[in-house]
Order: C-alpha cells, then sequence, then structure tokens
C-alpha cells in the first residue's frame, strides 16, 4: 500500500506539471485556501475535490482558477499532506513541478503554508509547528524555493482575537529566523471568495516586489487592466468588483506609481553612471593621445604624423559639431535625426551591438572546433598585421577588407584550412585587437572558447603575436602597443606565445635589427617565462607556412609528453636556478668573508686604539712625574731666599685653591642625567675658572723667573709660559 500511495504522489506531480503554462501563476497551498477560491457555481466540484483531496491526501490537486475581473489564469496546487515516509517523494514531485516552472517560463509563483489560527497547536510552548518544519525541510533541500517565496498564512480569525493575536505572535516569535530571511505572514479574516481572491492578489504583488531580481515584474496591463465592464455581467464579477475597488485598487495604483518612479531613478542613475564611465574614456584617451604626440615629438617622421593627426581632429570637430547640434536640436524631426545618425556613425555608438557582435563571432568558433583541429590564434595591435599573415595562410585576399577594416576590430574571424604538405586540419582564429573596445567582452568571450577547447580535447595550439618590423610603432618603454592588454585579455602563460616580426623586406636591416633587439629589451622577463621571438623574412606563403611548422613542433606535445620549446624552457629554467644557487652560494660566502675581515679589521683598530690610549696615558704619567720633580727642585731653590719661601707660599695656596674648587665642577660634569643645557654652563664656568688659576699661577711663575730661578720645561709647557728673550751680544770686532 505505501509503495502505491508513493507512486500516486510522483504520478500526480507529473500531472500537475503538464498543464502549466509561462503566463500562468502558480499557488502551491492547501486545499482550504484552493477549494475557496473556485466560483460558487462550482458547488459539486468543490464537495468532489475536497472528498477525493481528503481520501487521497498524498496526492497533488491543481485546480484551474479564473480571475474573477481580469480573467487571468491561476493554478491553484493543493499539497500533499506532509508525512514523514512521503518525504523523499513530495521533494521529487516538487523538484519537477519546477523543472517545469522554469522550462515554461513561469515567473509568478508562491507557497502558501495554511494554518487555523483558532485550533494552532503549539508543540513543547515554542509555537513551530509540525507541518512547517515539514515543508521548509523539503524546500530547503528543493534549492529553488528562497523564504521570500513564502507566505504563511492564518485563517478562522472570526473568533477570540485576543487569543488569536497572541497565537500569531508566539508564531512570529518562534520563527524569527524565517521571518529575517524573508518570510511573510498573512490574514484571512472571513472565509469567503471574495476575501480569499483579495489575499491571493496580495500574496503575488508580494512575491512579484521582492524577488530580490529573480521574479521579473510581470507585465501588469493584463494582469492590472481592471476589465470591470467585462466581468460586471458575470456573477462573480458583481460580487467582487466592490471588494476589489475598495481594498485592491489603490494599493495596487500605489505600487504602480513606485515602480514606475523607480524606473525613472534607476534610468537616471543608469545615464548619471553612463555620463561617468565616458567622462573617465575621454579622460584616459586624452592622456594616451599626450603620451602619443610626445613619443612622435621624437623624430622628425613622428613630428609629421602628429601633425596630421592633429589636422585630422581639428576636421574631425569641425565636420562633427555642427551634426551634433542638430542632432540635440528640438525642430528636428524623427527622420532627419536618423538621417544624421546613419552619416555619422561616431555620434552614437552601438556598444550593445558591438558585444553582441563579438558573442556571435566567438560562438561561430566554437561550432567550427573538432577534436584533431590544430588551433592557431593570430594577435596583433594592428589589424592590418594579422590581416596579411592570414591572408598569406589562406591564399586569399577576399577577407582582406574585413579584417583590417576598423569597424570590426571586436569580432573573432575563423578560418578552417588544410596544411599545404600533410593535410591536416588548421583552424586560424584572427582575434579582436588587443586593446582598444569592450575589452572585458573579448576577454570572456576568449576564457569561453579556451574552456571549449579543453572539452573538445584539442592538444595542439599556438599563439603568436604578429608585429610589421618595418613600422616604429612601439611605446616609451620598447614594448609594442596592446602587449599589456594581450596579457590581460588571454592570461596565457608565455611559454604558450611566439612574437613574430613580418615584413623584414620593407625594412632595412639595421632599422630591423634595432627594432627587435629594443623589444628584446623590454620583454627580457617575458623571455625568460618562455617567450620566443621568431621572424618571417619575406611575405611568401611557403615560408610563412615553414616559420608556423616550426611553432607548433616547438609548441605541440609529443606522446604526452611537453613540446620541445617547453622542455627547452624548463630547462633554461632550471639552469637558471642552479644558476641563482651558486650566485647565492658565493655571495654568501662573500659575506661571510667580508664579515671576518670586517671582524679583523675591528679587533685591529680596537688594538691599535688600547695601544695608543696606553701610550697616551705612559707619557702622561712620565710628564706628572717629571712635572712633580720640576716642582721639587723649584720648591728647593725658592727655600734658599726669604722672598722665595713666600713665592712657595703662593704657588701652595693657589694649587689648594684651584683643587678646592675643580673638584666639585668635575665631579658634577661625571655624574649622570645631567642636561645639555646645565652642561653646557659647567663647561663654561669650569673654562672661566681655569682660565682665572692659570693667569694667578703665570703671576706666580713671572715672580719666580725674577728672580733668575729657572723653571723646567714640562712645567713651562703645561702652563704655556713663552720662552725669556734672549738679548744677543754684540761683538765689538774692533777694540780700541
Amino acid at each position: 500500500m505505501s509503495e502505491q500511495i508513493k507512486h500516486e504522489c510522483i504520478e500526480s506531480a507529473y500531472q500537475t506539471a503538464k498543464i502549466m503554462c509561462r503566463y500562468d501563476i502558480i499557488i502551491l497551498c492547501s486545499l482550504a485556501i484552493s477549494t475557496l477560491l473556485l466560483p460558487r457555481e462550482c458547488k459539486c466540484l468543490y464537495n468532489k475535490t475536497r472528498r477525493d483531496a481528503v481520501q487521497h491526501w498524498w496526492r497533488f490537486y491543481p485546480q484551474l482558477a479564473k480571475h474573477p475581473v481580469t480573467g487571468g489564469r491561476i493554478i491553484l496546487v493543493s499539497m500533499p499532506t506532509p508525512h514523514a515516509f512521503l518525504h523523499n517523494d513530495i521533494k521529487e514531485g516538487l523538484q519537477h513541478l519546477h523543472a517545469r516552472m522554469d522550462e515554461a517560463g513561469v515567473e509568478i509563483s508562491a507557497h502558501v503554508q495554511v494554518d487555523d489560527i483558532s485550533k494552532s497547536q503549539l508543540p513543547d510552548s515554542c509555537g513551530m509547528l509540525n507541518s512547517w518544519n515539514c515543508l521548509k525541510d523539503i524546500l530547503r533541500e528543493n534549492m529553488k524555493v528562497e523564504m521570500n517565496r513564502l507566505i504563511f498564512l492564518t485563517v478562522n480569525w472570526n473568533t477570540d482575537e485576543a487569543r488569536n493575536k497572541e497565537q500569531e505572535m508566539r508564531i512570529k516569535e518562534a520563527l524569527r529566523e524565517d521571518v529575517e530571511m524573508g518570510l511573510a505572514f498573512g490574514r484571512l479574516r472571513a472565509m469567503g471568495n471574495a476575501e480569499a481572491w483579495c489575499v491571493i492578489e496580495g500574496i503575488v504583488d508580494l512575491v512579484t516586489a521582492t524577488a530580490n531580481g529573480r521574479v521579473k515584474i510581470r507585465d501588469r496591463s493584463n494582469w492590472l487592466g481592471m476589465r470591470v465592464n467585462d466581468a460586471r455581467d458575470s456573477a462573480a464579477g458583481r460580487d467582487f468588483r466592490e471588494t476589489w475597488e475598495r481594498q485592491m485598487i489603490p494599493i495596487m495604483q500605489a505600487q504602480e506609481r513606485a515602480r514606475k518612479k523607480a524606473e525613472e531613478e534607476r534610468k537616471k542613475a543608469e545615464e548619471a553612471r553612463r555620463k561617468a564611465e565616458a567622462e573617465a574614456r575621454v579622460t584616459l584617451m586624452q592622456d594616451e593621445i599626450d603620451e602619443l604626440h610626445v613619443e612622435l615629438a621624437k623624430t622628425e617622421y613622428g613630428r609629421g604624423i602628429s601633425t596630421k593627426l592633429r589636422k585630422a581632429s581639428d576636421d574631425q570637430r569641425r565636420i562633427m559639431e555642427p551634426l551634433l547640434a542638430q542632432i540635440n536640436s528640438k525642430d528636428l524631426t524623427l527622420e532627419d535625426k536618423q538621417n544624421l545618425e546613419k552619416h555619422s556613425p561616431m555620434i552614437t555608438p552601438d556598444w550593445e551591438q558591438w558585444r553582441h557582435e563579438c558573442a556571435a563571432s566567438a560562438n561561430q568558433v566554437i561550432k567550427l572546433m573538432r577534436k584533431d583541429d590544430i588551433v592557431i590564434f593570430l594577435w596583433s595591435y594592428w589589424a592590418s598585421d594579422r590581416a596579411a599573415l592570414f591572408n598569406l595562410l589562406v591564399d586569399t585576399t577576399a577577407a582582406a577588407h574585413d579584417l583590417s577594416d576598423e569597424s570590426n576590430c571586436w569580432k573573432f574571424y575563423p578560418r578552417r584550412v588544410k596544411h599545404p604538405i600533410s593535410e591536416a586540419q588548421i583552424l586560424l582564429i584572427v582575434m579582436p585587437d588587443a586593446d582598444g573596445k569592450i575589452i572585458s567582452e573579448k576577454k570572456r568571450r576568449f576564457q569561453r572558447i579556451l574552456r571549449q577547447m579543453e572539452k573538445t580535447d584539442i592538444k595542439i595550439s599556438a599563439h603568436i603575436w604578429v608585429h610589421d618590423i618595418s613600422q616604429s610603432w612601439l611605446r616609451g618603454d620598447g614594448k609594442p602597443h596592446g602587449w599589456d592588454s594581450l596579457r590581460e585579455i588571454s592570461g596565457l602563460e608565455m611559454e604558450k606565445v611566439t612574437f613574430l616580426a613580418i615584413k623584414w623586406e620593407k625594412a632595412s636591416s639595421t632599422h630591423g635589427q634595432i627594432q627587435e633587439k629594443k623589444i628584446q629589451e623590454s620583454l627580457r622577463e617575458d623571455m625568460k617565462n618562455g617567450l620566443v621571438f621568431k621572424r618571417l623574412p619575406k611575405m611568401d606563403k611557403d615560408k610563412a607556412w615553414s616559420v608556423i611548422d616550426g611553432i607548433r613542433v616547438m609548441r605541440a606535445p609529443v606522446d604526452g609528453k611537453p613540446g620541445k620549446l617547453n622542455v627547452m624552457v624548463k630547462d633554461i629554467i632550471e639552469r637558471a636556478k642552479k644558476k641563482a644557487e651558486e650566485i647565492r652560494r658565493k655571495a654568501e660566502e662573500a659575506r661571510k668573508k667580508a664579515e671576518e675581515e670586517a671582524r679583523k679589521k675591528e679587533e685591529e683598530e680596537a688594538r691599535k686604539k688600547a695601544e695608543e690610549e696606553a701610550r697616551k696615558k705612559a707619557e702622561e704619567d712620565s710628564r706628572v712625574r717629571f712635572m712633580q720633580r720640576e716642582i721639587v727642585e723649584l720648591y728647593a731653590k725658592l727655600d734658599k731666599t726669604e722672598y722665595g719661601r713666600g713665592v712657595r707660599a703662593k704657588l701652595r695656596k693657589a694649587s689648594d685653591d684651584q683643587q678646592r674648587i675643580m673638584e666639585p665642577l668635575l665631579a658634577q660634569m661625571d655624574s649622570e642625567g645631567l642636561k645639555p643645557k646645565e652642561k653646557e654652563r659647567l663647561e663654561n664656568v669650569i673654562k672661566e675658572e681655569y682660565d682665572l688659576c692659570l693667569r694667578e699661577f703665570r703671576g706666580y711663575f713671572a715672580e719666580v723667573r725674577a728672580m733668575r730661578i729657572e723653571i723646567g720645561p714640562h712645567l713651562r709647557e703645561f702652563y704655556g709660559l713663552l720662552e725669556p728673550k734672549v738679548k744677543k751680544r754684540r761683538l765689538r770686532l774692533f777694540r780700541s
């Protein structure tokens, strides 16, 4: 029996899905609500449906209802009664219903959980309903249903209203998390047809308004057309019209006004955003133009091109400004305005059209891919460069205009060709400009092409950057224009890219080599990462295919192993790592050696300094001993006379005074925490006291000299005494 019930549950869901159409409004609810919405004339259908649903509670029961005023079709799906053993079957049925709604493009749908507020059971005094828990678990596992698509509807409010409000508050408290996630509460105060339709209208508007962009707002011209005159003759229309006009029309009109206002604000914001983007783009273009003119001004030929560019810009401004003024004129008719825009395509660039053409061309590339293809991407800054190589490989000029045309710089251009010798299938893809318009769209489409290559299991591919070596179009740092944009769009590793220089026959050998060397210097880091430079010495088909074969062989994996070039790159990287390790080791040894030499030098300097200090100290001690001896000798000579003993007493007193004054000052100078200003003041005081003492000693030594007593040399040096002048004796050459 249980298997039969499960089978009927799933089968009823499949039968329900069959009747769904795009413009239907799907309401999944309980039987109590769905039967209320049936017309009053269908009393027998009401009784039969209710009887069948009660007897077969495990089935999905769809009922088609027609809106009494607008005539819109609504499908009311009575849900099975949640039961533990039917959990997975109800889940499977709901998944099928939602899949069918997505397939049919149903825009408005809602889940309504109905609870009789007068009989609401609150298990464990928490306000949580068992049926709600079961439904929520099923819908969570069903994924696509969010909480803002659920409505908790309470019915039978015509009993004890105070008790019912208390019950509702307890339920809301228990379902607080669900309310914060978007769950809405509704009330059906009277169990009548008109009241039920009012609730359904509110549910539809609520779901539509709070879908956060997942549900488009339906065209309300049909739903809100208010075809009251058409419904006036029907019994359902007469019963429902008064309730509708009294309750719903003002609400819907206010919502419509709010929607229009929001739409106007959105359009204004979008216009402001586009204007800001245009201004930013103009600023960047002006900066690039200034940089270009600076680069052109470096050569005589470049200055001529700069003059031509400025003249062309002035001519364009002279032509376009009157046209723009005419288009902005209010008196211009629509036909005249369209003619002006047609003859002035630069006035209104169609970005959306460019994106569409870019996407369409990328899809064309994807359609042409096959498993055993060899895919070669041709990149360049100028469309004419890649067009020249492409036309050389396919041996045609039929597409030359399309490829080099500036208006097609945002398109991918694929062409399937056969190898001239092996007849292998090769897919040549001429890429859009690496710089310029809609870079983000180009990047997105190119990444999609790469993903498709992985799915198709294409193993051999190459990316070739084509550069006209005869031209001098390089940036100030030596890189080709558009190279950084290539890396931004493709995100490729450099070991997959080949730089191919063409048109060597048009350039002098010196000029071409200088250009190539300058480019290689600027792309040195990319070369370390695997970028390879190739030359096409002459624009010849056989030579072009020979170069392509060389690139293909170098890039292609063999027996699941990396290509020769990748192996070479890995070897180069490995050697570079070993060399870097050797350099690091030598640098470490040199550092240690330098540290050792510095340490020895410091030790030698410290030793010399210590020896010098010891020498100076020894000299100072020797000088003190000599001075002490000279003082003793001086005092002995002074003691021989009474006057000398007086001078000696003066010298002793001056020495004691100097010691008494200077020792406290020197002790203060040696104390810690002395402020700079205080230290400077003490130094000045010590210097003044020293000068006074020195002056006093010199006066006493002058008295000693007056007594014709000799002062020792060390005392003279210490006190700064000058040598006495020796009078020259004149020799009398002639005696009388």
